[in-house]
């Protein structure tokens, strides 16, 4: 919750024109220790109160930024998107058990990262977790007997289905997101050669 917080605390001193206080949220947001973080809006937040400061070639390198970050990542969610069994390989991936299937290990954490923190995903996993345990305590215990297998695999079936929507919902709702702050970049980047190229004619 504490990153959400200053995402939006960083929203509210733009809507306020306080464009110190963004920046000073936006360098909290886009530090190296958060590189794994799905947030792409971060960036473009940066680069508008840049901008709205004739920090003109700080915006283009805040906009470069996001381009590296996330140029490739709307066609490899759509990748993952198309394919089958992307919730299991992501859970199998949050939990140590996968591989981060052909993504460098930037975009695939944060894919997982734009995934895994919805509540709907957390809570499938939370009670994939529990199933694991009760039946590793039944093994255990040598009390692992019927009806307890099939209530287990019904549970595990109930939370895999849980956690596919939350993918199938996610994903597209993230590609969406990429695209949208690229198109944004773009319009920032046309308002700065516009109002540089104005300059210069003036």
């Amino acid at each position: 919750y504490w990153y959400d917080g200053v995402f939006l605390a960083a929203w509210a001193a733009y809507r306020v024109k306080d464009d110190n206080l963004v920046l000073g949220q936006t360098m909290t947001l886009n530090n190296p220790h958060l590189d794994g973080k799905f947030n792409p809006e971060s960036h473009i937040l940066e680069a508008a109160s840049l901008y709205r400061l004739c920090h003109y070639e700080s915006a283009r390198r805040a906009i470069r930024h996001l381009r590296a970050k996330y140029g490739t990542l709307a066609s490899g969610i759509a990748r993952i998107k198309n394919s089958g069994g992307s919730a299991q390989a992501i859970l199998r991936y949050v939990r140590g058990d996968g591989d981060a299937q052909g993504f460098s290990d930037r975009d695939w954490n944060l894919i997982i990262d734009g995934v895994a923190s919805q509540s709907a995903f957390i809570d499938a996993d939370r009670l994939l977790v529990q199933i694991d345990r009760e039946e590793a305590a039944l093994k255990h215990s040598n009390s692992l007997r019927p009806p307890y297998p099939a209530e287990l695999a019904a549970a595990r079936r109930d939370a895999m289905g849980v956690a596919r929507k939350s993918v199938a919902r996610r994903l597209p709702e993230m590609e969406q997101e990429v695209n949208r702050q690229l198109e944004a970049a773009l319009a920032i980047e046309v308002e700065i050669n516009t109002r540089i190229r104005d300059r210069l004619i003036s």
